[in-house]
């Protein structure tokens, strides 16, 4: 399992790599205007030739991939001070570029296109690295679904292979889908188990406040109820405010935001939300199986 910063180094680390095939294996710089011809051009001197077959291809994965991961980081430093935002912005633009390839360039080789655009996509991994994490290196938070706390109710009895100890995260999402799910669901037996389990969720203040974590099972699981609402204006561009899954991943952003040094995972066994998990290349996994 990956910690929140480690997925997003992993992502840039590709991106160089993509990035440096289409600059050093499929792009060519050549001298589109003269110092000595009297026009003077604020934006460069240099151009692109065209690209193969091949290399728009390339530049078309590049960009796709590169957006999402942007996308992505400029919500992690949607709290940060202006200053570092503004820079991931400035560095975002001059990747852009790099992958576009529409524009003048004062670069006169590809080796220094490709400095300078390299510099900045380290740069936008790097900046996670100074963001403030609320849980402890190398934590893992699991932040359940309604389906996932409905197909197994036991919290106490839930584990992970691949993590020996874990706090579970419930979020408002989740909790307003379940106080809505034990009235207005047309079959009993789902509005019977939505009851269930705000009732289980309710007798966990008898171990603690739940805003500050109580104990599941003693060394191995915590549980933790956030307060934590996307904002929309401020989150993924794709995402939709009046869907529940939707709603769900904005959240789940919020929480890996919070938790950098973490390991964040969205436990789901629902197709449609796994799918748009894995488009936007965030971490889920599936819940235990109840015993």
């Amino acid at each position: 399992m990956e910690t929140v910063s480690n997925l997003v180094a992993g992502r840039g680390t590709e991106l160089l790599s993509l990035l440096e095939t289409l600059l050093r294996d499929h792009s060519e710089l050549y001298l589109w205007n003269s110092r000595d011809s009297g026009v003077f051009h604020t934006s460069g001197d240099h151009a692109y030739r065209k690209l193969s077959s091949e290399g728009k291809q390339i530049q078309s994965r590049l960009f796709e991939e590169y957006t999402a991961f942007a996308n992505l980081v400029s919500v992690l430093l949607r709290e940060q001070p202006v200053k570092a935002r503004k820079s991931h912005d400035k560095h975002r633009k001059t990747v852009l570029a790099a992958i576009e390839q529409g524009g003048l360039t004062w670069h006169r080789s590809i080796d220094e296109e490709w400095d300078f655009a390299s510099k900045a996509l380290r740069a936008q991994i790097d900046s996670i690295e100074n963001l403030y994490s609320t849980s402890g290196e190398g934590d893992v938070v699991v932040v359940p679904d309604t389906n996932a706390l409905l197909w197994n109710a036991a919290l106490e009895d839930w584990s992970f292979e691949r993590a020996s100890a874990f706090e579970l995260c419930l979020v408002p999402a989740v909790l307003n889908e379940l106080d809505s799910l034990k009235v207005n669901h047309r079959n009993a037996d789902v509005r019977e188990k939505a009851e269930g389990l705000i009732r289980r969720i309710k007798g966990y203040r008898d171990r603690g406040n739940l805003r500050d974590g109580v104990p599941l099972r003693k060394g191995v699981s915590r549980l933790r109820s956030i307060a934590v609402e996307p904002d929309f204006d401020e989150s993924l561009p794709w995402l939709d405010a009046s869907n529940s899954d939707d709603r769900l991943v904005a959240t789940f952003i919020e929480v890996m935001r919070k938790n950098p040094r973490s390991t964040v995972v969205l436990v789901t066994r629902d197709l449609n939300l796994q799918n748009k998990l894995e488009f936007a290349r965030l971490p889920f996994a599936e819940p235990p199986d109840p015993t």
